[in-house]
């Protein structure tokens, strides 16, 4: 499908959804004071301050190591295990 052809609306509804699944993330890990989008690239969209947790459309979330605390790093794969 060329991605020039969906309506400017159905964009702004994937981009809301990933950003309202990534918050809910960030609250289930106990960190939601910590939500923000970080940066948005081509490729993919980081969020989180201190925290950092960056999704791609086509691999979902991971960890930034650099940018995460260690329970927040092992929390999240309690969660993600669960929703996989």
């Amino acid at each position: 499908m060329d991605i020039s052809k969906i309506e400017d609306s159905r964009l702004a509804e994937c981009g809301w959804s990933t950003i309202v699944d990534a918050e809910t993330l960030f609250m289930e890990l106990g960190i939601r004071e910590d939500f923000c989008i970080q940066a948005i690239g081509s490729e993919s969209i980081v969020f989180g301050g201190t925290n950092r947790i960056i999704w791609h459309p086509r691999n979902g979330y991971r960890i930034d190591y650099d940018y995460c605390s260690q329970k927040v790093i092992d929390k999240f794969y309690d969660i993600i295990g669960r929703k996989g």
